[in-house]
């Protein structure tokens, strides 16, 4: 069976921590599955979903620009 680390927003990796501690903000906690895909940025950002600040329409979050 494969085993999968959960980082939280102190312990992933540095491209992913703004887009979970965003989600912690927005959440205010961060879900185990977004814990895993931590480990890639790349998916974290593209399965998470965002919205604008100023508007309700959805936002493309990279790595670079989390929600």
């Amino acid at each position: 069976m494969a085993e999968f680390t959960v980082y939280d927003e102190t312990d992933a990796p540095a491209d992913a921590r703004p887009q979970l501690e965003a989600a912690k903000k927005r959440m205010g906690f961060v879900t185990t599955l977004n814990g895993v895909m931590a480990e890639s940025p790349e998916l974290l950002a593209a399965t998470t979903p965002c919205r604008s600040s100023s508007t309700s329409r959805r936002c493309r979050a990279t790595p670079s620009t989390p929600c």
